[in-house]
């Protein structure tokens, strides 16, 4: 696609759209003659005004399925409802539908002035179009997509990049590691998790994003909730010990503390991570020596 933009260089909404439309198996053979027709080196030759109206939006360059429809009006006479059955043989691939379309094609053509020669062309042109036609009013909304997201991506890089690396995180997307190196390559940083802060999506912070606390190997949504359940009722975790308390009486165990250690969570009390894990153990025999019989600490 990035070779697709530099070789037809799009300067307005349309070309996006017809870009969007053209970069797919089959019509991606016309980019090339779309870029030369719309830069002027090669110049468009209609068979009519009808056909000029039709195609002139695109250089000459047969791209939409909606373009079916209005030469088979205004070419070959077709009422709209046979010419949406038409378009819609051709969506469809119906080749058989086509083939036996032809005769009323050529017919209809000839009726409105055009030769049986140029008629001939323009259904075989319609025919090969049924390998890949698009429509228009679909790349449309695709290049509406296209063009709000490339505003924020450049203007609100980090927002963009917290919901497109929130939404890709469930561990399908294979993309997921692009879009990190790409936001890296904008000298934006992701962030160890904090204790304090994280959530179950990438949150702002200062120039970077938080990696969130549900995507720690071993952590997963039930803990998080527990996590930022605790932090709204009861505030942030003060220190190391605070926070395994806290934890114990929230059943969290002491296999998934360990993951939270490691993942650099709690580097925030500003204490090494061998010392926490040296630590930890005891401190959850602490927590719960604390607790009374009601499970409150003492």
């Amino acid at each position: 696609m990035k070779n697709a933009i530099k070789i037809l260089k799009p300067e307005s909404f349309n070309d996006i759209v017809a870009l969007i439309a053209l970069f797919r198996p089959g019509p991606m053979d016309n980019i090339k003659d779309y870029a030369d027709r719309k830069a002027g080196r090669i110049k468009p030759k209609y068979l009519s005004k009808d056909v000029e109206e039709i195609l002139s939006s695109t250089y000459g360059v047969l791209i939409y399925q909606e373009q079916i429809s209005s030469l088979a009006i205004k070419m070959a006479g077709y009422s709209p409802e046979e010419a949406d059955l038409f378009r819609r043989a051709v969506s469809h691939k119906e080749k058989s539908v086509l083939e036996s379309s032809k005769k009323q094609f050529v017919t209809g053509s000839i009726k409105n002035g055009y030769t049986e020669k140029d008629a001939t062309q323009m259904f075989n042109n319609i025919l090969k179009f049924a390998n890949y036609g698009f429509n228009k009013s679909h790349a449309v909304v695709y290049a509406i997509i296209a063009c709000r997201m490339a505003y924020l991506k450049y203007h609100y890089p980090l927002e963009f990049y917290a919901s497109i690396l929130t939404i890709s995180s469930g561990g399908t997307d294979a993309k997921f590691g692009d879009y990190v190196s790409e936001l890296k390559k904008r000298k934006l940083k992701v962030l160890l998790p904090d204790i304090n802060k994280s959530d179950k999506h990438f949150v702002i912070d200062k120039d970077g994003l938080l990696f969130p606390l549900n995507m720690i190997r071993g952590v997963n949504v039930d803990v998080t909730n527990r996590i930022i359940d605790e932090r709204h009722l009861k505030g942030e975790f003060t220190d190391f010990f605070n926070f395994v308390s806290r934890m114990y009486s929230q059943n969290v165990s002491e296999t998934v503390l360990l993951k939270i250690i490691n993942s650099g969570a709690l580097d925030i009390f500003n204490k090494n991570r061998e010392t926490l894990r040296a630590t930890l153990h005891y401190a959850y025999q602490l927590a719960e020596l604390s607790l009374d019989n009601e499970g409150n600490f003492l």
